[in-house]
């Protein structure tokens, strides 16, 4: 064979090699531009749309916090102007002390047997319409308030045990359900809600001087043609109808549907044994029961959780009706022992806020180590203890002992609140969210209002919360493991 040389043959190969390469190649399928997709996805860089690189998204975690943090701190701040001034609102029309607390166990009684009503509800018309209920609920409470009428002030404190109820279960529960639709990972879960909980705390801050300056400055004024009341007490209430104003429009205005569903394309919610199909990128609850599972598997699962849930719904009561406790007893305590403390009841309330506030920020921090389940028995064995210290310091009248045990007990309710959202967005079932949130309030507001009414010392109050926190810590030894056996089921 004779040898050519390369300049013979070379030229033809590069003329010919295009030709070549479309007899012989196929055409790319759309799998592999997709797979290719998906890599560099995967990779971080992201893909070019007719030979340009698209604008960087904003991240999922983002988008839920965008929409969620700005309704929830207007709308609880709705809450926390009225709190301070509801006691001195009944004062200042000159009724009694027993007749007060009767307008307010009104209050509590309302969020226990109407409030689950209110959570089924929200089931069916959607947690976000739930939200929208509260501001409507809670500004036609406030504005009630404006009347003389002793009719009028008892259907304020049943709305308001209502729109109570839906404050703790529907923004919650559409905060979980935006999570799981834009399909966000369990760590950018316990941030948003640690953000959530401290952001409330420095809301609560901020509003206690807001109301205090708008109390300041409105005075007290009667209009006797209508039997109305204007000023002192009931201008915080009116910033609280503001407020919920405010979050109606926000709900509106920063409404975003979550990804398109694509057939096929799913998860299996261990909460419930549900199929929900969904996309990559986000989920909607289109449910139907997962293949392959037996009906008495499901019935052993399903009792199981069953458990689960009235257990954790144990805890809630426990530890929340005791906060509820704490908040009637706290300034009597301190007051007993420190009479001069009256005018500077607010700088207390503030630095109450300030350690739940630096709580939140703990379970931030912790949370990135351990996991919420692991941490809810540390928080629940810091609350009993300081409630027995406090209980234990109260009855010897040393009160600075008393006050730095409060400090304690608020910094593991800054740690509880967003610890036990993260653990309900696992052991409660999506689509009796809210209806199980508010029946979780049903035994909560029971057990405050047998302690207030049946306890007769702001001590023994304390002492047996303490008690009970101590006995439901000991199912919260428990849940670690029962939670890990669960999802590897």
């Amino acid at each position: 064979m004779s040898m050519v040389p390369v300049t013979a043959w070379a030229p033809g190969v590069f003329l010919t090699a295009p030709l070549t390469r479309g007899l012989h190649c196929r055409r790319r399928p759309e799998g592999s531009v997709l797979r290719n997709h998906r890599v560099r996805v995967a990779r971080g860089q992201r893909p070019r749309q007719n030979g340009v690189v698209p604008p960087l998204p904003m991240p999922r975690e983002s988008q839920v916090e965008a929409r969620f943090l700005p309704v929830w701190f207007t709308c609880v701040a709705s809450d926390w102007l009225q709190g301070p001034y509801l006691y001195s609102l009944f004062a200042d029309r000159g009724f009694s002390s027993p007749l007060i607390a009767k307008l307010f166990a009104v209050g509590f009684i309302s969020s226990a047997a109407l409030g689950a009503v209110a959570g089924r509800l929200c089931d069916k018309i959607g947690t976000r319409r739930g939200c929208l209920l509260y501001c409507v609920v809670c500004g036609v409470s406030c504005l009630l308030v404006h009347s003389m009428s002793i009719t009028a002030l008892i259907l304020s404190r049943l709305l308001g045990g209502i729109a109570d109820s839906l404050l703790h279960t529907a923004f919650e529960a559409w905060a979980i359900e935006e999570h799981k639709k834009w399909r966000s990972s369990n760590a950018e879960l316990n941030q948003l809600l640690s953000r959530m909980w401290s952001g409330s705390w420095l809301v609560a801050i901020a509003t206690g001087i807001l109301g205090a300056a708008a109390v300041s400055a409105a005075p007290r004024r009667l209009d006797l043609d209508f039997n109305l009341v204007f000023g002192g007490p009931v201008a915080a209430f009116d910033l609280a109808t503001l407020c919920c104003v405010v979050g109606a429009a926000l709900l509106v205005l920063l409404k975003k549907d979550a990804p398109e569903v694509r057939p096929g394309v799913g998860r299996l919610d261990r909460n419930d044994d549900q199929w929900i199909e969904g996309s990559e990128t986000g989920s909607l609850p289109v449910l139907s029961r997962s293949p392959g599972s037996g009906r008495l598997g499901r019935s052993g699962k399903a009792w199981k959780r069953t458990m689960e849930v009235i257990l954790f719904g144990a805890i809630v009561a426990a530890f929340e009706g005791a906060l509820f406790v704490f908040v009637f007893s706290w300034s009597p305590l301190l007051l007993s022992g420190w009479p001069g403390l009256d005018p500077h009841l607010g700088l207390v309330f503030s630095l109450f806020m300030l350690c739940c506030a630096g709580g939140s920020v703990c379970f931030k921090t912790l949370s990135e180590r351990w996991s919420p389940s692991r941490l809810l028995f540390p928080i629940l064995a810091v609350a009993f203890m300081s409630l027995f210290a406090a209980a234990y310091a109260a009855g010897v009248k040393y009160m600075p002992a008393v006050l730095v045990a409060f400090l304690f007990f608020e910094l593991s309710v800054g740690m509880y609140f967003p610890c036990t959202s993260a653990l309900k967005s696992d052991v409660v079932p999506d689509r009796k969210r809210a209806l199980i949130y508010s029946l979780y309030r049903v035994p909560l507001n029971a057990f405050a209002l047998g302690v207030l009414l049946g306890v007769p010392s702001q001590t023994s109050a304390l002492a047996l919360c303490g008690a009970v926190i101590c006995m439901v810590a000991v199912w919260a030894v428990l849940m670690p493991s029962r939670l890990t056996q669960r999802m590897a089921d």
